[in-house]
This record gives structure tokens, sequence and C-alpha cells, in this order.
């Protein structure tokens, strides 16, 4: 391997490290906590655009147990106009299994059918 290949990958290695040491403290700050991505999602199961409240509904669902918080607002999304957001509320509330979550899907369940 020639010189100036060595060096070149040296320098794109020493670049590298450099935009990862600045970047990652960036990155990492760049989304909030999990209190506030629960926020964050609970509003967004309230924006007009259905679109909006589907990934929001999606997003709770693959954050689990995390989404407890969330209940209330789920629940709300039960009655939405968007059966995808229905359809992710619902799931997420299954998935959470909290007594409140039980009791709002046979509920819901009931007025389904």
């Amino acid at each position: 391997m020639s010189q100036a290949i060595k060096n070149r990958i040296i320098f794109s290695l020493a670049v590298f490290c450099f935009c990862f040491l600045i970047l990652f403290p960036i990155a990492e700050n760049a989304w909030p906590q999990d209190e506030s991505r629960i926020e964050l999602l609970t509003r967004d199961l309230k924006d007009e655009d259905p679109n909006v409240r589907v990934k929001a509904a999606h997003a709770l669902l693959k954050m689990g147990p995390d989404a407890e918080e969330a209940i209330p607002t789920l629940i709300e999304a039960l009655e939405d106009e968007d059966e995808y957001v229905r359809w992710y509320a619902a799931e997420t509330l299954e998935r959470l299994n909290t007594p409140e979550a039980v009791e709002a899907l046979k509920d819901y369940k009931s007025k389904s059918n």
C-alpha cells in the first residue's frame, strides 16, 4: 500500500472521529427525553392532519410500556374519524393492558358491535 493511500485513510479516520466527537453530543440532545416524546406524540394525536395522527399513534405503539402516560389521549383516539388512528390506539391500549386501558377497550368494542 502506498504512503499516499495510508495518509488518505488516516485523514479520513481523523475526519470521522472529529465529526463523531462534535456531532454526537448534538444528536444525543436533538430528540427530547421520553416524557417530552410522549407529550409531543399526544399533542400530535390531536392534530388536524390524519397522517400526523396516524404516525403519532404508531409511534406510541412502538414505545410499548413507556407510552402508559398517553393512555387518556389514546382512549380519546378510539373515537378518531380515521380508522388507522383508531386501530393503532386500540392496539397500543391492548398492549399496555392497564385496568384503564382494558376498560376503555371493552367500551370501544361494545360500541363497535
